[in-house]
């Protein structure tokens, strides 16, 4: 039997291996090209990107100056109030606009990343007088713009931290500034016409975000290239097999036909593969649009948020400069302002809580407390709000409670006083309940850890309810139930995002049990009690009496609880009147810094003249030195006085940058007066014993 078909040919074999040698090749310089391209397209993205929000958030900058001149320069002018760059100095003055944009310029620049925002110019403006010298980047900006300032200039450059995009605008002048501009008293010249350049909008926003978002969503396109190219490889191969064996036995043609079929089917499979990545993306755009739209409907909130009580806070400090109030109005006016203050602090503080929860920072802390007394603290709050609107708020306990946890009593109050607030605001008509009540290890599954004990608080309303497509929307960051309950009642939609998280870092959860429209809602919060080991359980009958009123704090201007030198590093005049006036008050001798230097020279002076100071208060942001490496300068040259750092920022890393560069204590803005005075007297005790 001739068995000649099923032998190949040795020079046949050497040409196989050959083509399969150059189909890998092929591949590989292929793979290559294809990573070189989106590489390209990544960058493109990323600086089209980077293009766009710079160019956003320059029209934004300049939209607002527009109408900070057009409306209110113009409105306050004719009551007599200056407009001045020197505002902060006197009275019946506000900021010029492009000072009051250096100022939002500042304010948008103070983050953890490189995105600045400036104003500059070539004339000698009054707020150019301590400005430094212009760097290459701005020297060209304003070349550009005197010979054509229609077109924006930008470049890419290595930054601290990566590379970034410094692109500027220029600065020309509007109709509705030329008259203020040719007559203000401090304009460099008084011939100023419709579009001149007096300056450049710079905006730099830091590249490596959009690197890193562009990369990732181009990742998907790269893996279906990938495939792609694997799959025309194994395809290639496949052809090469299947003509260099075309002369076997028809037995191996059917195998290699059988072979072929699986190949197929392979590629089919592979084709279902990217169908279903294709369907991934596309659900991935359909989301990254509701979250746009939904971050875009809580920026309109917030700047109503905002806007309600500075226009409070705006209207009844002009209400305060008249002569004409008794003294009854005008602490009703003072009354306002302070209540709208902490309203605003309020809403920062939930900004907080929020990138905290998206940096994955937010904390808890795990002591014994009591449940009975965070419940009765919530009722003395929340009850304020019920007697206001005229609705009932009762508390129920069911069964006996342990008298103490393992939790965190604030971050507790805070869910509690969220959920019942809401209930409280949603309800027009009955009332509100709370229900406590202890739930043993293994009976109940929403406490996140099925075998630990948890304590369970329903919060029932009869208020306005919700469908279920309103109440799968209502823990979403920045989204409420809907758009008629963000006119109708106000409010951020942060609130219950909060709650949710804080409740699953307390080991539990919050859940809407039922809600019906018109008919009200049940919410249901849980937490773990932890180790409930020699814990009395307490009749819940007997812990319901009134928690023990406070003894007041101690009144600052006559108790007298500091005896003191105090030297206040601060550079800020309204913050140095009013942190002086309550150490004096209190007791204190104070002596003020306007910069980390100037402290650095008054500590060492007291030092050498016997007279050291008892305290030194440092704000971390100061011209000059600022107080962090005042506070380093001081501990290397041997100080050991407790120095307390004082800091407009808030965030867990800032307290630990505080203690990291030598203070013993921290505290933030606004000042709280007790805890102010609390912390100094903690840390004089510390030293005298």
């Amino acid at each position: 039997m001739d068995n000649s078909a099923d032998v190949v040919h040795p020079r046949k074999l050497l040409t196989w291996q050959l083509f399969v040698v150059m189909a890998i090749f092929v591949s590989v310089v292929s793979v290559c090209i294809i990573l070189s391209y989106v590489r390209r397209v990544s960058d493109a993205v990323t600086m089209a990107s980077a293009v766009r929000a710079a160019e956003s958030r320059t029209l934004a900058i300049r939209e607002f100056r527009t109408l900070y001149s057009s409306e209110v320069v113009k409105r306050v002018k004719p009551h007599g109030i200056a407009v001045t760059h020197d505002y902060k100095q006197k009275d019946r003055s506000i900021p010029l606009p492009a000072t009051l944009t250096i100022m939002l310029g500042n304010r948008l620049s103070c983050t953890d990343s490189q995105d600045e925002v400036r104003l500059y110019s070539a004339y000698p403006f009054p707020w150019r007088a301590n400005r430094a010298p212009l760097d290459a980047f701005e020297q060209e900006a304003l070349r550009r713009f005197s010979v054509d300032a229609s077109k924006p200039y930008y470049t890419v450059e290595e930054g601290e931290h990566g590379m970034l995009l410094r692109y500027a605008t220029a600065d020309v002048m509007r109709e509705s500034c030329i008259a203020c501009h040719n007559s203000h008293p401090d304009t460099p010249k008084n011939d100023w016409r419709l579009g001149d350049v007096r300056g450049v909008v710079s905006t730099t926003i830091d590249l490596n975000p959009l690197a890193v978002a562009s990369t990732s969503e181009l990742h998907g396109v790269l893996v279906l290239l990938v495939v792609m190219a694997v799959v025309g490889c194994v395809l290639f191969v496949t052809v090469l097999i299947w003509q260099t064996k075309r002369a076997s036995r028809e037995a191996r043609s059917a195998a290699n036909y059988e072979y072929s079929q699986q190949e197929n089917v392979n590629l089919e499979k592979a084709n279902e593969q990217l169908r279903d990545i294709n369907r991934a993306l596309e659900d991935a755009r359909a989301e990254a649009i509701v979250a746009t739209k939904a971050k875009s409907n809580f920026l309109a909130n917030m700047s109503h948020e905002i806007r309600t009580p500075m226009t409070a806070i705006l209207g009844f400090s002009e209400s305060l400069r008249g002569r004409d109030l008794s003294e009854a109005e005008a602490r009703d006016c003072i009354d306002t302002i302070h209540k709208n203050g902490e309203h605003l602090l309020g809403l920062i503080n939930d900004v907080l809580d929020v990138s905290k929860i998206e940096a994955g920072k937010l904390e808890v802390e795990t002591i014994p407390c009591s449940p009975h007394t965070v419940v009765e603290e919530v009722v003395a709050l929340m009850k304020v709000c019920s007697d206001a609107k005229k609705i009932a708020f009762n508390t129920e306990y069911i069964g006996q409670l342990p008298e103490t946890i393992q939790s965190d009593p604030m971050r507790l109050k805070q869910i509690l006083i969220n959920i019942v607030g809401n209930a409280i605001k949603f309800t027009d008509e009955g009332g509100v309940r709370l229900i406590t009540r202890f739930i043993p290890g293994n009976e109940y599954e929403e406490c996140g850890r099925v075998s630990e004990q948890c304590l369970q608080f329903d919060i029932l309303d009869t208020g306005v309810g919700m469908t279920k497509e309103q109440a799968s929307k209502l823990f979403q960051p920045f989204t409420q139930a809907d758009s008629t309950m963000t006119r109708k009642f106000g409010g951020t939609g942060l609130g219950l995002t909060i709650s949710k998280e804080l409740a699953k870092l307390l080991g539990g959860n919050i859940s809407i049990v039922d809600s019906e429209p018109r008919c009200g809602t049940r919410f249901r919060t849980t937490i773990t009690t932890g180790p409930l080991v020699g814990v009395k359980m307490v009749d819940s009958l007997m812990a319901t009496s009134t928690p023990e009123t406070a003894p007041p704090p101690e009144n600052l201007c006559t108790g007298k609880p500091l005896d003191c030198r105090v030297l206040l590093a601060e550079d800020g005049p309204d913050n140095q009147r009013l942190i002086s006036f309550i150490l004096k008050k209190a007791g204190a001798e104070v002596i003020i810094a306007e910069n980390g230097q100037i402290a650095v020279d008054e500590a060492t002076a007291a030092i050498s003249q016997g007279k050291p100071f008892d305290v030194i208060l440092m704000d971390m942001q100061m011209p000059v030195l600022d107080g962090y490496k005042a506070t380093m300068a001081l501990r290397n040259q041997g100080y050991e006085g407790p120095i307390i750092a004082l800091t407009a920022h808030a965030m867990a890393s800032d307290r630990e940058k505080c203690i990291n560069s030598g203070c013993d204590d921290y505290t933030t803005k606004p000042i709280d007066r007790t805890t102010l005075i609390q912390i100094i007297q903690s840390q004089l005790l510390a030293v005298r014993h």
